[in-house]
């Protein structure tokens, strides 16, 4: 019998762009390989929190994943076609780029969007369903980037605490010790956890990888 019409997916044109095996790919992802091809061959549409996942591997554009718009062109986010030395890149540029300044602009401008939002869930009755579908998603964004253990471990050292949503014990309570005059002995661990990370980033540091062309050849095939 014939086969079916091919129809390119931009999900694969990725693999073949960085050479990678299904396998491979799925697990740097923390999927199973059948996870992969049915995205491929059009049978499964990635959710968000998968598209993502698959970003951070990879640098694609979660919202051209999960539409397969333009499937022989892969793009990072910013728009640009991606290349095969993409990941190395960014990942070099993430390692010496971000500080303590970005980090706390990060943070103002977050906090921002938070407060806007939960004024205007107000009149539409929503806060109360807003707060917990937040939290939610952040756990969810805190496992998917495989942040737990470090997330603790981090809390623990600042303030000595080991939840990070408890409200009802002062003792426990994030918010409170955010608040009182524990935030000092916080502030003063954070600035030597970024004095440390600094320190390892100027012997780190050096050129970025220059790209290089790619040969037009393959040793093996990509599945």
């Amino acid at each position: 019998m014939p086969r079916g019409r091919f129809t390119p997916h931009v999900l694969r044109s990725t693999r073949k762009l960085y050479g990678f095996s299904r396998e491979k790919l799925a697990s740097r992802v923390g999927v199973a390989p059948i996870t992969i091809k049915q995205i491929e061959t059009g049978k499964l549409k990635p959710s968000a929190l998968l598209a993502y996942q698959i970003y951070m591997q990879t640098g694609l554009n979660p919202d051209q994943l999960i539409k397969n718009s333009s499937p022989e062109t892969p793009r990072h986010p910013g728009g640009e076609p991606l290349t095969g030395d993409y990941m190395e890149r960014i990942r070099e540029i993430r390692r010496q780029s971000v500080s303590q300044e970005e980090v706390d602009m990060s943070v103002q401008h977050f906090a921002a969007v938070l407060e806007s939002l939960f004024d205007s869930s107000l009149p539409e009755q929503k806060f109360w369903a807003l707060l917990p579908a937040l939290q939610a998603d952040i756990d969810r964004r805190i496992d998917s980037f495989g942040l737990r253990k470090a997330l603790q471990k981090l809390v623990k050292a600042r303030w000595g605490i080991d939840e990070l949503w408890s409200i009802h014990d002062p003792d426990l309570s994030l918010y409170v010790k955010a608040n009182t005059p524990t935030r000092e002995k916080a502030t003063a661990v954070r600035t030597e956890f970024f004095r440390d990370r600094d320190s390892i980033q100027k012997i780190l540091k050096g050129p970025l990888p220059q790209k290089t062309p790619r040969s037009t050849t393959r040793k093996r095939s990509v599945a």
